[in-house]
């Protein structure tokens, strides 16, 4: 027991050194138990809500990349749409111009050809004014030539043969 001497010569008392230890154990056990446990149990939990926002946030930033990526292919379907309808209105507008000028064009040659027909009939009928008056001349001339008087039967005879060969 040289060891217990020695260390008694330097204040060392190993009956106070077990109930120290033993109080140690008990208050161990009990911070163990009551204290380690829950708190222990408080930080998991903790930490399983961190990880579970942390979860989150990953997921929130996926969906969010999604949806910016969906936004993104929205977009350019909308302008690719609007393209087509700009389009297909342009192909409408320039086929509706083209059918329009070609309706357009008809309606002129139309007029055209009614304005001829009116100008001929209008021609034919200057003509005959004109030949009428013309074989009234004629009569007039042929009267003072024969100095003879010609009857209405006559006059109208000659006006018709007078006619006749202006025809010719």
């Amino acid at each position: 027991m040289a060891i217990l001497d020695i260390l008694g010569k330097i204040g060392f008392d190993w009956q106070v050194a077990v109930a120290n230890l033993v109080n140690f154990l008990i208050i161990f056990f009990i911070l163990k138990r009551y204290a380690f446990k829950p708190i222990a149990r408080v930080i998991k939990e903790r930490q399983d809500k961190v990880n579970e926002g942390l979860d989150n946030t990953k997921r929130a930033e996926t969906n969010l990349m999604q949806a910016e990526q969906e936004k993104e292919q929205i977009v350019m379907q909308a302008r690719q749409e609007a393209n087509e309808v700009v389009a297909s209105a342009k192909d409408q507008a320039d086929a509706l111009l083209a059918s329009k000028t070609v309706e357009a064009g008809k309606e002129h040659d139309r007029l055209i050809e009614e304005g001829k027909k009116k100008a001929q009939k209008e021609f034919d009928r200057m003509e005959r004014e004109v030949r009428a008056q013309a074989a009234g001349l004629i009569v007039s001339s042929v009267e003072k030539i024969l100095n003879e008087d010609l009857d209405e039967k006559q006059d109208k005879k000659l006006q018709e043969k007078a006619v006749a060969m202006m025809r010719e």
